[in-house]
């Protein structure tokens, strides 16, 4: 009982904080980052061998062939948004008072979707599914908002204690941030570089950390000076340096 509980403990913080750094994990020693080429420095992602298998590659190839087949990208995008907004607006966890009828309980629960449009809730692909393929398929707001949709898997107990599903969700996570930050987002450097900073999927890397957040600044001229200087404590001035220029190779990557 006590793994089960820590399973989910572990897969609720997963799931929260995805909302708040749409942040992913994947490992880069400092070293490569400062010798190897833009792409490396940019951490772009090779999934892992350990993580697809030929038979769940052939699946994840299925389920695209089918959501292209019936829609785009965009409407794909739309559908995800559409399931984990519905799902969570009827299961949020409110205390109802004991005495309400099986019936009253029932038109509260309706009250709370009313006005949704929750059709995509018959879909018979998951929001993680819809998501991953507009992502692949270049859509910027899948790309960037997919941490947080994808999230909505773990609400499930089997999902939750499931180190693979995490594993690929975390790699998947990543993979579309740096897809987006590639196409000049500064909005993905920012969430890249607040992953670093909190470790959410990722081990803190402070130098990382600053790189985006200085690439983001030198993108976009509305970044506040004080949200830059923000990933810029606890960093010596050598570390500092390195991490400028680590974050001017990611600007001329994109």
């Amino acid at each position: 009982m006590k793994i089960v509980r820590t399973g989910l403990l572990i897969a609720a913080a997963l799931t929260a904080l995805a909302f708040l750094y749409f942040g992913a994990s994947y490992r880069t020693s400092k070293t490569e980052l400062a010798a190897g080429d833009p792409n490396e420095a940019a951490g772009t992602v090779a999934e892992s061998p350990s993580l697809k298998t030929a038979s769940a590659q052939a699946n994840d190839q299925r389920v695209a062939n089918a959501i292209s087949a019936s829609m785009s990208p965009e409407r794909a995008y739309a559908d995800a948004e559409s399931i984990v907004r519905c799902t969570r607006a009827a299961d949020s966890d409110l205390m109802l008072p004991e005495d309400m009828t099986p019936n009253e309980k029932r038109q509260f629960q309706e009250s709370r979707v009313r006005g949704l449009d929750c059709s995509a809730l018959d879909s018979k692909v998951s929001a993680y599914d819809l998501a991953k393929f507009a992502a692949e398929r270049g859509n910027l707001q899948a790309q960037l908002n997919f941490p947080g949709i994808a999230s909505s898997v773990f609400n499930e107990e089997k999902n939750a204690l499931d180190p693979k599903l995490i594993a690929q969700y975390k790699s998947d996570s990543m993979r579309f941030l740096n897809m987006a930050a590639s196409s000049g987002s500064p909005e993905a450097y920012g969430r890249l570089a607040e992953n670093y900073r909190v470790g959410l999927f990722s081990e803190k890397d402070k130098i990382k950390a600053y790189a985006y957040a200085y690439a983001k600044g030198q993108l976009s001229p509305t970044v506040s000076r004080s949200w830059t200087e923000l990933f810029s404590r606890g960093l010596s001035p050598s570390e500092l340096l390195e991490a400028q220029q680590l974050g001017q190779r990611l600007i001329i990557r994109k």
